[in-house]
């Protein structure tokens, strides 16, 4: 995957399994000393991850020094292919789950945790569809925008109210050009009433915009380049991927003309702040001949990511984005 991943130290007198909706409220319950960790999780609960039982933000109680070797997640469920999760690359893991989790309430949790050093655990943002993944990267990744995948977005029904809302919790804005408007970057006004952008710590865009569906609310798209295979991603997810959607996460292109890759030179998705997208299923081995007998190539072959709890190989479309298929239970998505 390169680089380290992020992870987490978190006080064994805090109990596992529970879940507070903030920053603030993680301190409140570090700073009770809330014991009872007994390491007994009903089966039942096993598979969903649980939430970063030291959210603080310290450094040295959040990010650990060395990659946690976790157990093999558990991978049960219907067969075929849904959305998992997308991989950022950061210099602050820690930055970008605060960033996430303070402007859009998506929850940092345990997505594994290490068999032997039960203080070293891998972090994740749950959003409503899928995970959020890092790598911790020593030098920053280029934010240029030469890439045939652009952005990740939230869809909010009031993209004006909402622009409101994160300005006065100081929430950073996208340059202004590709896209972002000049009244969004002031915090005034949202572009045609429609859409924004923020700029994450790992130097991702992600927009706020009223569509497009089918999600209403929440994480709800990743947003590709006009020129996009969309046949690939299509054979690569064994038909999952229709009209451009898996499950609620639409796999759009509106709007964002080739013409703006223009005077760039176009780059794979490796590397870059937006690294991969990742989809899962239950029988790796299986999809993965499915996968070769459609005739598509593996770009890495399988093996087991120990800071992550699953096995994966990745596949890369014509136009150089990276996707992982994982071997794991299905994300359990909201409507």
């Amino acid at each position: 995957m390169g680089g380290d991943t992020s992870n987490g130290r978190t006080p064994a007198s805090v109990q596992r399994n529970r879940v507070c909706a903030s920053w603030c409220c993680a301190l409140l319950l570090l700073a009770s000393s809330l014991s009872g960790c007994d390491g007994s999780a009903q089966d039942a609960k096993e598979q969903r991850p649980q939430r970063a039982r030291d959210a603080s933000p310290a450094k040295d109680a959040a990010v650990a020094a060395s990659r946690p070797a976790c157990a093999p997640r558990k991978a049960e469920g219907e067969p075929g292919v849904r959305f998992h999760h997308v991989h950022f690359n950061t210099t602050d893991p820690l930055a970008d789950l605060r960033f996430f989790e303070t402007f859009f309430g998506a929850e940092s949790v345990e997505l594994c945790r290490d068999e032997d050093d039960t203080t070293s655990a891998t972090l994740a943002t749950r959003t409503e569809r899928g995970y959020f993944l890092y790598t911790k990267v020593d030098e920053a990744p280029d934010p240029t925008l030469n890439t045939y995948l652009e952005h990740v977005g939230w869809i909010h029904p009031d993209p004006n109210s909402e622009l409101q809302r994160l300005v006065m919790q100081g929430a950073p804005r996208f340059p202004v050009g590709r896209g972002q408007c000049d009244t969004a970057f002031s915090g005034t006004m949202a572009c045609n009433n429609y859409w924004f952008y923020l700029m994450a710590p790992s130097g991702a865009k992600i927009e706020v915009a009223r569509g497009p569906g089918p999600a209403a609310r929440g994480f709800g798209h990743v947003h590709m380049v006009m020129g996009t295979d969309f046949e690939f991603f299509a054979q690569a997810t064994g038909g999952a991927l229709r009209n451009k959607a898996i499950g609620l996460v639409n796999h759009t292109d509106v709007a964002i003309e080739e013409s703006n890759l223009d005077g760039e030179m176009v780059v794979e998705t490796r590397g870059k702040p937006i690294d991969h997208l990742g989809y899962s299923t239950t029988d790796l081995d299986a999809e993965r001949q499915r996968i070769l007998d459609a005739g598509l190539e593996i770009a890495e072959e399988t093996s087991f990511k120990p800071e992550y709890g699953f096995r994966s190989f990745f596949m890369k479309s014509p136009q150089g984005i990276w996707i992982e298929m994982v071997e794991d239970s299905p994300f359990d998505a909201a409507p």
